[in-house]
């Protein structure tokens, strides 16, 4: 917190610009006024209480460029705008790929250490011969919105998101 503070960060700001108000609850949301942009964008209470139904709103499957104009307004509402909403690493990077390479997956599997081993095999479902063999991993023929609930939870806890995952898997 006093990290956040010293880089210029009130509650206020942090809880538009970096959590977009995702840790609160429906009920907090609607007390602060906030759940208008994100019915804007396609939530509901339910989809924002019951995450793991593996439903979300069809605008989080969207490009910056694929919202309308309205959607692009309730975006702005909770502090998006077209670099974080399409995810663009605002790092620094040295590649031509433009998201940074999860450099992890293409180590050999027994050079994993044993939490990413794990996470890789019971949440994603990889053997160590999926793994060390691209491509062959029914996990990897499917974007990441695609990905059951827990195969997208395996990927996040990984390191993926949602570009990097189909941008290079």
């Amino acid at each position: 917190r006093d990290g956040a503070t010293l880089l210029g960060f009130t509650e206020g700001t942090w809880n538009c610009y970096i959590n977009h108000y995702e840790d609160f609850s429906w009920e907090e949301l609607e007390d602060m006024g906030m759940t208008q942009h994100y019915e804007g964008l396609g939530w509901t209470q339910a989809h924002w209480e019951n995450p793991t139904d593996g439903e979300i709103p069809y605008t989080e499957a969207r490009w910056w460029g694929q919202l309308t104009d309205n959607e692009k307004r309730a975006a702005n509402g909770i502090c998006f705008f077209e670099d974080n909403w399409d995810k663009k690493d605002m790092n620094p990077n040295p590649s031509f790929f433009p998201h940074p390479l999860p450099n992890f997956r293409y180590r050999p599997w027994d050079e994993l250490n044993s939490v990413t081993q794990n996470v890789a095999t019971n949440m994603m479902g990889y053997t160590e011969e999926s793994w060390n063999n691209l491509g062959t991993s029914i996990a990897e023929k499917n974007t990441f919105l695609n990905l059951g609930t827990e195969q997208r939870a395996g990927a996040m806890e990984l390191g993926f998101y949602t570009h990097t995952w189909d941008c290079f898997m």
